[in-house]
This record gives C-alpha cells, sequence and structure tokens, in this order.
C-alpha cells in the first residue's frame, strides 16, 4: 500500500492507493491551480482519506471520512482527480475553522486588503489587475480566495488565493489592450479567447501573509458608463450572492467529478451544518457592513481609482 499526504490551503488529505502515484501527486502539485498543495509519502495527521483502487469501471463513492475511487490507471495519471475528490474534505476543514474558499479577488495594500465581488465577467479579474498595476497593490488570489472571521480581534482576513490569471480577451482589448501581446493569435470568439499567466508575467507582486481586509466592493466594470455609479451594497441581493459563493464548494454544487469522457463518476455530497452556516452568517454581515460594502460600475480606471481611495 502506497500511502501520502496532501496538504492544500493548509488542510491534510490522506491518499492510499495499491498503485504508486507519486509522480502524478506531484506533477498535480506542481502545476495546481489550488493554493500551496505540497504531497509527502508519509501516513500521520490527517483524518479524512481518498483511497484509490484499480477497476476496468469508473465509480466514486463518498463516506464520512473518506471517498473511495475506482477505475483504469489512465483515469488517475494525470493526479487532478484525486486531488478534486479531495476538496469536499478540505472545504469542511477549513469552514469549521471559520474559513470559506470565495470566488472572488484579492488585493493587498500597506492600508490593508481589498475583496472584489462580481458575478462571472463583471471585472474581477480586471480591477485586480487595475489595482496591482496601477496602484502598487499584491495579489493576494485571483478567482479564489480563503477568507474568514477572526472573532478575537473581529477582523476579515484573507490568507491566501489562488496565484494566477485566466486573460479574457474580450476584457482586456477593452480595457487592459497592453496586454494584448500575451495572446496568441485569436482564432475563436474573443469572449471566449482566453490565456493562463503568472503574476510575474504581468509585472505583479504577491502577497504571501494574511492580511486584515479593509474594504469589500461588488464590481462591474462598464466602459460604456460616463463616470462612476456607486451606491451601499447592502442588502437580500447581496447577502443571497454571498451566501451562495461562500456555501459552493461546502454543498459541492462546484465540485464535480468526471471521467474520460467528461461522464459523471458519482454523487458529491453537500458537508454543510447549521454550525457552518452560522460562521458564514458572522463572515457575510461583516463584509457588508464593516465599513459598508459598496457596489462600484463604470470604466475600470475610474472604478480602481475610486477603490484605492476608499481604502486608506
Amino acid at each position: 500500500m502506497f500511502t501520502y499526504t496532501l496538504s492544500i490551503d493548509g488542510q491534510l488529505i490522506g491518499v492510499e492507493s495499491a498503485t504508486d502515484l507519486v509522480g502524478a501527486l506531484q506533477k498535480t502539485a506542481r502545476e495546481s491551480n489550488f493554493a500551496g498543495l505540497t504531497v509527502e509519502q508519509r501516513n500521520t495527521g490527517y483524518q479524512y482519506t481518498v483511497r484509490y483502487r484499480v477497476s476496468a469501471t469508473p465509480k466514486v463513492r463518498y463516506g464520512d471520512r473518506q471517498v473511495e475511487v475506482e477505475g483504469p490507471v489512465s483515469l488517475v495519471q494525470s493526479g487532478d482527480l484525486l486531488v478534486y475528490a479531495a476538496l469536499p474534505f478540505v472545504e469542511l476543514q477549513n469552514q469549521q475553522t471559520g474559513y470559506v474558499t470565495a470566488h472572488a479577488a484579492a488585493v493587498g495594500f500597506s492600508s490593508g486588503a481589498v475583496m472584489l465581488f462580481g458575478k462571472e465577467g463583471a471585472g474581477k479579474t480586471s480591477t485586480a489587475l487595475g489595482l496591482c498595476r496601477w496602484h502598487g497593490g499584491k495579489l493576494i488570489g485571483n478567482d479564489l480566495v480563503q477568507l474568514g472571521f477572526d472573532s478575537v480581534r473581529q477582523k476579515v482576513v484573507a490568507r491566501n488565493g489562488t496565484k494566477y490569471f485566466h486573460l479574457r480577451y474580450e476584457s482586456m482589448r477593452r480595457n487592459l489592450p497592453d496586454t494584448l501581446s500575451l495572446f496568441p493569435p485569436i482564432r475563436t470568439d474573443p469572449w471566449l479567447h482566453k490565456v493562463f499567466r503568472m503574476p510575474d508575467e504581468l509585472g505583479i507582486e504577491v502577497q504571501t501573509t494574511p492580511v486584515d481586509i479593509a474594504r469589500s466592493f461588488l464590481v462591474h466594470v462598464d466602459d460604456t458608463l460616463q463616470g462612476l455609479f456607486v451606491r451601499p451594497a447592502d442588502g437580500v441581493v447581496t447577502r443571497l450572492y454571498l451566501n451562495e459563493n461562500f456555501s459552493r464548494y461546502i454543498r459541492a454544487t462546484s465540485i464535480a467529478l468526471f471521467g474520460a469522457e467528461l461522464e459523471f463518476l458519482g454523487y458529491v455530497p453537500s458537508l454543510d451544518t447549521e454550525e457552518l452556516f452560522g460562521k458564514r452568517k458572522i463572515l457575510i454581515e461583516h463584509l457588508i457592513r464593516v465599513p459598508s460594502m459598496m457596489y462600484v460600475s463604470g470604466p475600470l480606471k475610474d472604478v480602481t481609482d475610486y477603490i484605492k481611495g476608499h481604502i486608506n
């Protein structure tokens, strides 16, 4: 039996297999989109386990503290499937300590961090880029951010996030045209034409330590507006949006495991509880009210200037 310990966002998950998977898991760790994924060949310190068994028929079954993955070796050779299988247990441990995985962006400054929320295509990535490149911010996370509430200091904290950018050609053309040299020749719809780039390729520094959140914003980059539209974001719609955002991983609405033909391999259960909901409720209230979250819409430069001017 081969045994490994995965560390994802600081949470430990065991991997047990009769097949040697160290090469696949280490490759995933080197190329992973997950924050701080590491692999060690040991079998101590974890409460949750991913067990892999060679089988002709792919299948996934979740239990109380383990998930069993079956299938041909080719199914797990990239290592990604086993990491994705571990994610519900990772998020459970995160939320038990008061942290959530948010679909958001965060940028750090000396005065604190800025949280950027918004639906897909709203301009979170463009705003994060603008704050980093024009105002000297450091990237905490783009796409996924780990944030939580420090009950002792009564502060919301951003502690980690994914350190990469998926740049959309159409968004960059309108908002940051100097980045278009990073794209290969366009052969598809401009909205679907995307490239993966690391912060150093864009001249951006990264934040490597946790930082208190100074302010949160709902952003909508819209270059058709003349100037800014700004208003408080406190309301039912914002609370519903944040509740869905912060529960999408613990309830597994954003996690699915697929086979070689993109078929669903099995049911991924919700691990949510009333206690975890209570922790998220406190986090949401502080994000919205301390100080008040604002909705900011307008051209990118105006949006970033407004945000930077309201966090000091």
